[in-house]
C-alpha cells in the first residue's frame, strides 16, 4: 500500500456508508474519503435542493450512492448526467456506470447479505452448536441414526488381496527409495541455477513420466506434512457427535470426526507451509495496489485467449471456492485503499476508495471462513442447517419438499427471491459471484440431486426423505468430485505425469490401463486400500491413513483468484446458442456482456434459452488466457454488495493484509525456490517484451527492492507472468502445486468421499452412478435433445475443450477417454447379489418388447429397462435406463406389455438364462457384445 494512512477517523458505531462515524465536514468530498458515504449523500442533496450542486456532485452523489447501497438512486444519476452533459469527456463512463448500476438494481449480486456466521459458530464450542441445532429449528433436516445399510457387497479374493498387498509394499519401497534419492539430489543441486530453476519448473517435468509421478508424489507429500492446522481444530477427544461425518454436521462441525470445529463456519481459514509474510518496515515503498492493478492485471486492449479450452473451463473452476474457502466478511467495516491514478474517481478530487475486510479470528488474526472448508456441497445447499433447510423448502408451503429434493422452480430451475430493494437474488446455497455457466452448473447438480432422489426412492421404497436427501447429496459431491479432478483438473494441467498423477488420487494408479471412462471410482471386487495404487477416492482405509483434516489454506485463495478472474470472457455472442456440427457454430450475433448474466439476469438467460443453447454457447466461447494484463476492463468497477468492487485491486491488497501477498514467500511455503531475479520467469529475458516487462516491473518495485533486499512481485503476478509451463499446461508449476496440495487433501480427510463414500452407506445404486456420470453426462440428461445428439457427435471428447476452435487438447495424446455411453447411469450395473455371483439369474425373467421402431428388453423381476439407443441391434448392460424418457412409451407400458408376452411359455421373445447372465452377471460378458434386441 502506498505510503500515509486514510487521515479519518472517529469514534462512533462504524457502518457500511459511515467509516468516520466522529468526522464533521460540510466538504462531501471530505466525506467521500473518510467512507462516509452516507453523509456525503446527505450534503451532496442539500445543494441539489438548493439547486447549487455542480456537474462533479452529481458524480459524487451518484458514486456515493452507490457505495452505501443504492443503485437505483445511483442508476438514475447516472443517465442524468448523461443526458445533461452529453459532450463531457466522462460521459463515456456515465454510460458504463449507467448500465452496470441498472443491472445491479436487478440481478441481486449488490444485494447486501447477512453473515452466516452467528455468535454459536464464531465461539468454537461443538458441543454449544450441536446442542443449538439439536434443539433448534433445523434440527429435521437430518436422521440423527442412520445406520450402516445390510447390502451385499463382493469380496475380493484372497489371490487378489495377496496381490494387492504385494504391490503396495513395492510401490512403498520404490517410493521411499525415490524420495530419498530425492533429497539427497536438492541437497547437492539446489546451489546451482539450473537446479533451482528446475525446481520451481518442476523436477518432475523433466524425468520420464513413471519416474516423474515417484518425485511428484515426494513433493506432495512434503507439502501436506507441511499443513498448519490451528490450535483451535486440534483433536478434542471426547468430544463427538453421534452420526460423525456420515452427514456433515451443522455448520461443518463434526463433518471431520476427530476435530470437531475443523473447517467449520466461521472457524480461522490457515496459511499452509509456515508463516504469512511479516512486515519487514518497508512496505511504504511499495506502490498501491490500485497502481500495481492497473499496470499488471487489467487488459488495455485485446486480451489473450486459451484457444483449447472454453468458459465451461473456468466456471466449474470457479464454483469450486463457493464450496471450500469462502472468507467472511465483517458486516460494517471496510478499507481505504488509494484510488487509482487516473481513473474517473481521482479525477473527482477522491484519494481514497473503500473495500470490504474480512472478519478475523480476535485471537490469531486469521481470516474467519463464511462457508464450511470442505468439499460437501455447499454451493447447492448451503453451509449452514438454516440454508439446507430453506433450499428444501416449497415456499409454496413452508415445508420441506417430499423425496429429500431441493427446491426448483418449475422443477427445473434456480427459484429467484425479490429483495425489499426490488433485486431478485438466485435462491441457492451460495448466491454471490453467480457467472453464468456458475449458474448453468449449479442447476445441472440441484437436477442431478432431485434425480439421484427419484433413483433411490425407486430401488429403497423405504427411505426416509432426509436418507433420500443425504445420500443424493453424497453421490452429488462424489460425481463432482469425479468430473473435477479427473476430467476437469488435467484440462488445466496436462501433462503425462500431473495427469497420471490426479487420476490416481481418483482412481488408482492400477486402473491406469482402461480407457478413462471406464476407470471405476468404486470396484471392491478388486480394489484395496493402496492410497496410491487403488486411489484415494472411495477408499475407506484413507481418513485412518491421514490425521490432519480437509482444510483449505489461505493460498489457494491466492491461486484460484488470478486464475478465475484472468479467465473469464468479456461475454458472449448469443448466436453461439444455435446447436450446430461442432467446428461451424453460427457467429455475429447479439452480444451480452458479462457483468449483463450476473446472478439472476443470467439465471432469466438460461431459463429462456435453456440449458442445452447456453451450454453450447460456453463450449464455443474461449476461456481467457492465465497471464498478465488479462482481467476484464469490466472488473474495474463492478457492482457488487457493499460497493463498488474493483477486482485487480482487491486482490492484491486481500494478498498483502492477509500476508498470503508476496511471490517470493508463496514459494518458499510450496518448497520451491524463491526468485533471484525477474529474469528467471522469463524463457528469453533478453527479448523485447521481456524486457519491457522487467523495466516496469523495476520501476514499480525497485526502490522496495533495493531497500529490502528483496525480489517482489505480488503472488498473483508472479503466477501469471511465469512462461515456463510444463506441456499441457495452461499454469505454471508453483500454480499446479498449491492446487495439488488442495486436491489431494479434498479426500485424505473427508469422510464423505472415503470412508462413508461406500455401498453400505449410498446404497449399491448409488455408487454405480458415480461410476458412471460425467458431467457430459449431465448436459445431455438436461440439456434436451437436440443437444443431446450434438454432444453424441462431437469430436472432442471433453467438454472442456473449446469445441469452436476444436483444437486437440494435448491430453489427448496420452490420455484415451474410450467408449461414451450418454444414456448409462448405471441403472444396470450390479446391485443385487445375483448379479454379483449369477445365483438365482436363471429364474429372472426378461422379455424382448419392440414399441414402433424402438426395440426393448424388460426385466419384470428386477423391474428395469433396457434400450437399444443407437439402433444398431445389440443391447448390453450399460444400456438400462432408471426412467424411460419423453416422447417414447412409459415405464408402465413396456412392463405391461411384457407382462402379456409372459403369459404365453412359448414365447420366443424370452431371454435364456445365458443372455441374461449375458446382461445382468457381473464380468460374464467380458467383451461387452450384450443380447439381440430382436428375436
Amino acid at each position: 500500500m502506498a505510503s500515509g494512512k486514510c487521515p479519518f477517523s472517529g469514534l462512533g458505531k462504524v457502518q457500511l456508508g459511515t467509516q468516520s462515524p466522529g468526522l464533521e465536514t460540510s466538504d462531501p468530498l471530505e466525506a467521500i474519503n473518510a467512507g462516509n458515504h452516507s453523509q456525503a449523500i446527505v450534503l451532496l442533496n442539500a445543494k441539489r435542493a438548493e439547486g447549487t450542486a455542480s456537474q462533479t456532485d452529481l458524480e459524487l452523489l451518484a458514486l456515493a450512492q452507490f457505495e452505501s447501497g443504492d443503485p437505483h438512486g445511483a442508476a438514475k444519476l447516472f443517465r442524468e448526467l448523461g443526458e445533461r452533459f452529453p459532450d463531457a469527456g466522462r460521459a463515456g463512463w456515465w454510460k458504463d456506470r449507467t448500465m452496470a448500476t441498472e443491472q445491479a438494481t436487478k440481478n441481486g449480486e449488490s444485494v447486501e447479505r447477512a453473515s452466516p456466521i452467528t455468535d454459536t459458530y464464531r465461539s468454537g464450542d461443538a458441543e454449544r452448536v450441536l446442542r443449538e441445532f439439536r434443539e433448534g429449528p433445523y434440527a429435521d433436516i437430518m436422521d440423527i441414526e442412520d445406520k450402516p445399510l445390510d447390502v451385499y457387497i463382493p469380496k475380493p479374493s484372497i489371490w487378489r488381496r495377496g496381490t494387492n498387498f504385494i504391490l503396495g509394499a513395492a510401490y512403498d519401497l520404490v517410493q521411499t527409495l525415490a524420495r530419498g534419492i530425492s533429497k539427497i539430489a536438492d541437497a547437492l543441486f539446489s546451489r546451482f541455477d539450473p537446479y533451482r530453476q528446475a525446481m520451481r519448473h518442476g523436477i518432475w517435468t523433466y524425468l520420464p513420466s513413471t519416474v516423474g509421478l515417484l518425485r511428484l508424489a515426494s513433493d506432495r507429500d512434503d507439502l501436506l506434512a507441511g499443513r498448519n492446522i490451528p490450535d483451535s481444530m486440534k483433536a478434542k477427544p471426547g468430544v463427538s457427535s453421534s452420526y460423525t461425518a456420515k452427514v456433515p454436521g451443522p455448520a461443518g462441525f463434526f463433518t471431520d470426526p476427530d476435530r470437531p470445529t475443523a473447517g467449520a463456519v466461521g472457524q480461522p481459514i490457515p496459511i499452509h507451509g509456515g508463516l504469512g509474510d511479516q512486515p519487514n518496515g518497508y512496505e511504504h515503498l511499495l506502490p498501491s495496489s490500485a497502481e500495481i492493478a492497473q499496470s499488471e492485471l487489467y487488459a488495455a486492449g485485446t486480451r489473450k485467449s486459451a484457444d483449447h479450452l472454453n468458459v465451461f473451463a473456468i466456471d466449474h473452476l470457479f464454483d469450486l471456492p463457493h464450496d471450500v474457502l469462502m472468507p467472511a466478511f465483517e458486516e460494517a467495516k471496510k478499507k481505504a485503499i488509494p484510488v487509482a491514478p487516473g481513473s474517473p474517481e481521482a479525477q473527482l478530487g477522491i484519494e481514497w476508495v473503500w473495500i470490504r475486510t474480512n472478519e478475523v479470528d480476535p485471537s490469531s488474526g486469521a481470516v474467519l471462513s463464511s462457508t464450511t472448508n470442505a468439499w460437501d456441497g455447499s454451493p447447492e445447499r448451503g453451509s449452514t442447517p438454516e440454508s439446507v433447510k430453506r433450499m428444501r423448502t416449497d415456499p409454496a408451503t413452508g415445508k420441506m419438499l417430499p423425496g429429500g429434493k431441493i427446491y426448483l422452480e418449475d422443477g427445473k430451475w434456480l427459484p429467484t427471491v425479490q429483495d425489499k430493494s426490488g433485486a431478485k437474488l438466485i435462491q441457492t446455497g451460495i448466491d454471490q459471484n453467480m457467472t453464468l455457466g456458475v449458474t448453468l452448473i449449479r442447476t445441472v447438480y440441484v437436477r442431478f440431486h432431485n434425480l439421484v432422489c427419484d433413483i433411490l426412492a425407486k430401488r429403497h421404497p423405504d427411505f426416509t426423505d432426509n436418507q433420500l436427501y443425504w445420500k443424493a447429496a453424497n453421490i452429488v459431491i462424489q460425481t463432482r468430485a469425479k468430473v473435477h479432478t479427473a476430467f476437469w483438473t488435467p484440462m488445466l494441467f496436462g501433462h503425462e505425469t500431473a495427469t497420471r498423477g490426479l487420476h490416481s488420487n481418483q482412481f488408482g494408479l492400477l486402473q491406469g490401463r482402461k480407457p478413462l471412462r471406464q476407470r471405476l471410482v468404486h470396484d471392491r471386487l478388486h480394489k484395496g486400500t493402496h492410497p496410491v495404487l487403488h486411489g484415494l477416492a472411495g477408499n475407506p482405509k484413507i481418513a485412518e491413513m491421514f490425521s490432519d483434516p480437509e482444510l483449505k489454506g489461505l493460498d489457494f485463495s491466492e491461486t484460484y483468484r488470478p486464475v478465475g478472474h484472468a479467465a473469464q470472457p468479456d461475454g458472449f455472442d448469443m448466436a453461439l446458442c444455435t446447436i450446430r456440427k461442432q467446428g461451424q457454430p453460427e457467429a455475429g450475433g447479439e452480444f451480452i456482456p458479462l457483468i449483463n448474466t450476473f446472478g439472476s439476469a443470467g439465471n432469466e438467460l438460461l431459463q429462456r434459452e435453456g440449458i442445452g443453447r447456453i451450454a453450447h454457447m460456453l463450449m464455443n466461447t474461449s476461456m481467457m488466457a492465465f497471464t498478465l494484463n488479462n482481467y476484464p476492463a469490466q472488473f474495474a468497477h463492478l457492482a457488487t454488495a457493499g460497493g463498488t468492487t474493483r477486482i485487480g485491486e482487491t486482490d492484491v491488497q486481500r494478498g498483502l493484509d492477509r500476508g498470503t501477498g508476496k511471490y517470493n514467500s508463496f514459494l518458499e511455503r510450496l518448497n520451491i525456490p524463491g526468485l533471484k531475479s525477474y529474469r528467471e520467469l522469463f524463457k528469453d529475458p533478453d527479448s523485447s517484451e521481456a524486457q519491457r516487462v522487467i523495466q516496469r516491473w523495476n520501476s514499480l518495485f525497485g526502490r522496495y527492492n533495493e531497500a529490502s533486499g528483496e525480489i517482489f512481485l505480488t503472488t498473483g503476478m508472479g503466477q501469471l507472468a511465469d512462461e515456463y509451463r510444463p506441456d499441457g499446461y495452461a499454469v505454471p508449476n508453483p500454480t499446479f502445486m498449491n492446487f495439488v496440495m488442495e486436491a489431494s487433501t479434498r479426500f485424505m480427510h473427508n469422510e464423505w468421499l472415503t470412508k462413508y463414500a461406500g455401498p453400505d452407506t449410498i446404497t449399491p445404486t448409488g455408487t454405480n452412478i458415480v461410476n458412471a456420470v460425467t458431467f457430459e453426462h449431465l448436459l445431455a440428461r438436461f440439456g434436451g435433445e437436440e443437444f443431446g445428439e450434438y454432444l453424441q457427435g462431437r469430436a472432442r471428447p471433453n467438454v472442456f475443450s473449446n469445441m469452436n476452435t476444436n483444437i486437440p487438447h494435448p491430453i489427448e495424446s496420452h490420455v484415451h477417454y474410450g467408449e461414451e455411453n450418454l444414456f448409462d447411469f448405471g441403472a444396470g450395473a450390479p446391485y443385487l447379489e445375483a448379479h454379483w455371483t449369477g445365483k438365482g439369474l436363471e429364474k429372472y425373467e426378461i422379455y424382448r418388447v419392440s414399441y414402433g421402431s424402438k426395440s426393448y428388453l424388460v426385466d419384470l423381476t428386477d423391474r428395469l429397462i433396457y434400450v437399444d439407443h443407437d439402433g444398431h441391434g445389440r443391447i448390453r448392460t450399460s444400456d438400462a435406463v432408471f426412467f424411460m424418457p419423453e416422447g417414447v412409451p412409459s415405464d408402465s407400458e413396456l412392463f405391461a406389455k411384457a407382462e402379456e408376452l409372459a403369459l404365453d411359455s412359448l414365447h420366443p421373445g424370452k431371454l435364456s438364462t445365458r443372455e441374461i447372465k449375458q446382461l445382468k452377471q457381473h464380468g460374464y460378458d467380458e467383451r461387452k457384445v450384450g443380447v439381440a434386441a430382436t428375436h
